[in-house]
């Protein structure tokens, strides 16, 4: 059962366990040493972050575990990783299990690498379009 959704980082914080907050905090760390330009938003009652205006994982706070998820988490390999959705896919910590940082630390470079990949790729898109209309105007 969710037990900390809110409108701000205060409120969900506020709503922790001891145990969760430890947990939270790490992740948040974690993804902050990888993704130090990445923003963390409250959307959907969650801790989300971004990277450009991309959703790229969340934190999902349960009675009894953490979720640490990734948008793009099926594009990404883990034994680690729950989920059957078409993209989602989470790492769900039960309270006082210890986080692998190491894959965390992994995945979310993968996330990385994958969005940067993409927005390079819509760069690239974006510069031929320029040059085609440019084409047509001379």
């Amino acid at each position: 059962m969710r037990n900390s959704k809110g409108k701000s980082l205060q409120e969900i914080l506020g709503k922790l366990k001891p145990e969760q907050n430890e947990t939270v905090e790490k992740l948040r760390s974690l993804t902050k040493a990888v993704l130090p330009n990445a923003v963390e938003a409250i959307k959907w009652g969650n801790i989300t972050y971004l990277l450009g205006e991309n959703n790229l994982s969340w934190i999902l706070i349960y009675s009894d575990h953490v979720d640490y998820g990734f948008f793009r988490g099926a594009e990404l390999n883990s034994q680690s990783l729950e989920g059957t959705g078409k993209g989602l896919r989470h790492i769900r910590i039960k309270d006082g299990e210890s986080l692998d940082e190491k894959e965390i630390l992994r995945l979310l470079r993968g996330c990385k690498s994958k969005v940067a990949n993409e927005s390079l790729e819509n760069g690239k898109a974006l510069l031929k379009l320029a040059n085609e209309i440019i084409e047509l105007i001379i």
